[in-house]
């Protein structure tokens, strides 16, 4: 289950290393109930599908909801999370690297020092408006050609900020919502849950543990298989040749400034993030 911002393309990296075949979710066209579909419905023990959920194909909500309640009750789920505050920095960080690329490729490497944000090339508008709110109430009118400015005195607030945009501006597009990360991949089979997701209502906590124990799923904090490889719950799938190669062809694309990111106020984050997505702090209590 690739959840964004938690080492899902080294996943899939290591998985071509090693020669291990795969189902890619980007494959799967549910509408047409192409070869990948099949294959996904009457696969053999050691099958594995891997990706964004929210690359399969479908022509219906209700077609989804059957195809993932199957997978759901029929493969084991390994369900990669981090901690909460730390996906949305880096996500953050990404999102910062995609404006720093809309602006190159709408007026390449010039020597400008800045430029208007509202020149961000259309053609991303979810971008955009991201870009558009941050620069507002950060009361800046421009974004320099390498992004936001980002640092350890503006950090804290930078990610106040693009929680409120994801809480208020993202409202009914919740595959788009970087601060449901957890939570919308989780609840995938569930048409009631999504519903209220959607609209960034918060459910029973009681209803999301009966659904974790209903599940065979692995949820892992992927940020300790760094620290203790061969301790980690992902080596009881996959050989030391896998667990090595994920670990040397670790991905960063959110491009950390001298690969490392700042440092923020974590307890205030955490609070406020918390008392806006519950779930997501939820489920990440369940990692092991």
């Amino acid at each position: 289950m690739h959840n964004q911002k938690c080492g899902g393309t080294s996943f899939a990296s290591a998985l071509e290393e090693n020669s291990i075949n795969y189902i890619k979710t980007s494959s799967i066209n549910l509408a047409t109930k192409n070869l990948c579909f099949q294959k996904a419905i009457n696969s053999k023990p050691g099958t594995i599908i891997a990706g964004h959920p929210s690359h399969i194909k479908y022509s219906s909500s209700e077609q989804a909801y059957r195809f993932f309640g199957y997978i759901y009750s029929n493969y084991k789920l390994i369900f990669p999370v981090r901690h909460p505050s730390r996906v949305i920095l880096s996500w953050l960080y990404y999102y910062n690297t995609r404006i720093h690329n809309s602006l190159l490729a709408k007026y390449g490497d010039i020597e400008l020092d800045k430029t208007p944000y509202a020149s961000i090339l259309k053609y991303d508008q979810k971008i955009l408006r991201m870009a558009d709110h941050l620069s507002y109430c950060l009361r800046t009118k421009y974004i320099d050609k390498e992004g936001f400015y980002i640092d350890d005195q503006n950090i804290t607030e930078i990610l106040v900020e693009f929680l409120k945009y994801c809480a208020f501006h993202v409202r009914g597009e919740s595959s788009h919502s970087p601060a449901l990360n957890f939570t919308r991949n989780l609840i995938l089979p569930l048409k009631k849950l999504n519903i209220l997701a959607q609209n960034s209502l918060p459910f029973p906590t009681s209803t999301l543990d009966q659904l974790l124990n209903s599940l065979d799923i692995c949820i892992f904090d992927s940020e300790k298989i760094y620290k203790y490889p061969q301790l980690h719950p992902i080596s009881k799938y996959f050989d030391n040749n896998f667990v090595n190669t994920f670990i040397a062809t670790r991905k960063n694309i959110s491009k950390y400034p001298q690969g490392k990111a700042p440092t923020f106020r974590s307890q205030e984050i955490n609070s406020f993030y918390e008392k806006l997505y519950p779930t997501e702090f939820q489920i990440y209590r369940h990692a092991i």
